[in-house]
């Protein structure tokens, strides 16, 4: 029983393994934002990228790294955004502007883009090995955001009530085959272990106290003498009797 157990779920572990090398074997797809901390419109931007970041179909998909290019301590990002927007045909005038795969986005934020970043996004994620053309200009510069965000909590949950639900079945399952195995042991191994059973029970031996052997003793005892004693008085009156028939006798002669 223990080793279907362990069949089970060496087999449920690899197939779950198989599941989580699947999902994580794609490389996230780099968002390069460039931004202001001033602008409204940047603002926007990273409000709907954070969003995005709870879904459970685009949360794995990409990382937004932003570049403040209004940041004072590093002026030479305003140089990236020049050297990035030229990379990719475009002319750095204005933010947000940003890079996803292959396409930038020159105008701004709104809404009516959400369905074209989505887009952006996914074409990127399924192109085997790939590297943003500005990747080598960007390198680590700026800062990853929105990592720690909390996303759909569902499906970790799904997981893992599916997972305890396989290893309470394989346990389950595993005790009733268990049960229907020994229901299904031949009656000759059955009588055999009853035997077995059986001589291996110890024999109990009835012991008699000693009072009981001494008090059948004395009574067997007074039992006989009672006999002897009366054979003796039966004796004296058949003699008796016949002295006394005999001296009758003389007496008439």
């Amino acid at each position: 029983m223990k080793k279907k157990i362990i069949g089970l779920l060496a087999i449920f572990i690899t197939c779950f393994g198989v599941f989580l090398t699947n999902v994580e074997a794609k490389g996230k797809v780099t968002i390069y934002l460039f931004s202001q901390t001033t602008c409204p419109h940047c603002r926007e931007a990273k409000a709907f990228f954070k969003e995005l970041k709870k879904d459970s179909k685009y949360k794995d998909m990409f990382e937004l790294r932003n570049i403040t290019v209004d940041d004072k301590n590093h002026k030479e990002y305003q140089d990236l955004f020049e050297k990035a927007a030229e990379k990719m045909g475009d002319e750095a005038d204005g933010v947000p502007y940003y890079v996803i795969g292959n396409t930038s986005f020159t105008k701004g934020y709104s809404s009516k883009y959400d369905d074209a970043i989505k887009e952006a996004i996914e074409e990127a994620y399924n192109l085997d090995n790939f590297v943003s053309p500005i990747a080598d200009i960007v390198g680590e510069n700026g800062e990853i955001l929105y990592e720690d965000v909390k996303s759909d909590f569902l499906a970790p949950i799904i997981v893992l009530v599916i997972a305890l639900a396989i290893i309470g079945g394989t346990i389950y399952f595993a005790r009733q085959s268990g049960e229907e195995d020994k229901k299904e042991l031949p009656k000759e191994e059955e009588k055999e272990q009853m035997l077995e059973t059986k001589e291996s029970e110890p024999v109990k031996v009835e012991k008699k106290s000693p009072s009981t052997k001494k008090k059948t003793s004395k009574s067997t005892t007074s039992k006989t003498t009672k006999k002897t004693t009366t054979k003796k008085a039966t004796a004296k009156k058949t003699t008796t009797a016949k002295t006394t028939s005999t001296k009758r006798n003389t007496t008439k002669k």
